[in-house]
């Protein structure tokens, strides 16, 4: 049996609002401009943006793990993985703190991130996703450790 874990590299909100953007700019430079090329620019980008993934395949029959990273639907990276025991899954959480100052004023933004692990052959790692929304990533996480029938530890 085989699970794969896929995790895209952009938030879905930053794809589509860049990819509604782009289309309005290009229809605005095709029809009133000669600057023809900057839509092909703006295409490539939205293609990067919708096809720059990491995928994970864990195969329980072959006791292998492949972790590869897509981009432009090209594979750049791959490493493969012989495991002997699948252990279990980790949840944890990173805290991010940013703070941006302009003129005077300040904003400071922060926010948790929660990342999913795979545990394998006695605390080996491999990452499964990240996560900015608790209530998917659990879901998500639950969903997968439901099909390797693995536990799943929180850490925090």
């Amino acid at each position: 049996m085989k699970v794969k874990v896929e995790d895209y590299y952009f938030t879905e909100e930053l794809k589509w609002t860049l990819t509604i953007g782009s289309a309005g700019l290009s229809i605005y430079l095709l029809f009133w401009t000669t600057l023809w090329w900057i839509p092909l620019i703006l295409i490539v980008l939205v293609l990067i943006l919708f096809s720059t993934k990491s995928i994970t395949t864990i195969d329980i029959s072959q006791k292998l793990i492949k972790d590869e990273f897509q981009f432009l639907w090209i594979r750049t990276k791959c490493e493969k993985i012989k495991f002997k025991t699948l252990d279990k899954i980790t949840i944890d959480k990173e805290r991010h703190t940013y703070t941006a100052n302009s003129r005077g004023r300040s904003g400071v933004t922060d926010f948790n991130e929660y990342i999913g692990n795979l545990i394998f052959d006695n605390n080996r790692i491999v990452e499964l996703k990240r996560s900015i929304s608790l209530q998917d990533f659990d879901n998500y996480i639950k969903n997968i450790s439901e099909k390797l029938n693995l536990e799943v530890e929180r850490l925090f």
